[in-house]
């Protein structure tokens, strides 16, 4: 692996989780939603798969030990990273996938989420809808806003 790749896959795992401490109130207590869901899926759909997941094996051991997240929730992190992060490897990465990588990711997270704890699922889902509407509308343009920097990054060298 080369320097500029280590740089890469830390800088993106640093990004997703700034982002996860970037929460959106929801109408209801407990529906908050973190911004790095659609950063994640943009993060995939613009470096890929491989990138994606080193960034959020990254981001996962920075949560973790600054104690903001416990296993559980990483064990749900890496749910939606390999359903989300595999929707748009297998793609052809356009806008309908982008969408709704994210919301299925978070879907099949809450199912496992559900078997692993025995909690209610629709009481898992009902609290994560906000959350898959949110991440259906900004995946994709924060994917666009991501191709234009790098592109631009890329240009001024």
């Amino acid at each position: 692996m080369k320097t500029k790749d280590i740089v890469k896959i830390s800088f993106l795992g640093v990004l997703i989780t700034v982002f996860s401490f970037i929460k959106l109130p929801g109408l209801i207590p407990g529906t908050e939603f973190q911004l790095s869901a659609p950063v994640a899926v943009a993060i995939c759909a613009v470096f890929g798969f491989k990138t994606y997941i080193l960034a959020g094996i990254l981001s996962s051991t920075l949560t973790f030990l600054l104690g903001t997240h416990n296993l559980l929730s990483i064990l749900n992190s890496f749910n939606f990273r390999l359903v989300a992060g595999g929707i748009i490897h297998f793609s052809n990465k356009n806008m309908f996938f982008i969408s709704i990588a994210g919301p299925v990711g978070s879907f099949v997270s809450r199912i496992i989420l559900s078997i692993l704890t025995g909690a209610n699922f629709i009481s898992l889902l009902a609290t994560s809808l906000p959350g898959m509407v949110y991440t259906f509308f900004t995946a994709y343009p924060i994917t666009k806003l991501l191709e234009n920097l790098v592109k631009r990054g890329i240009k001024d060298k």
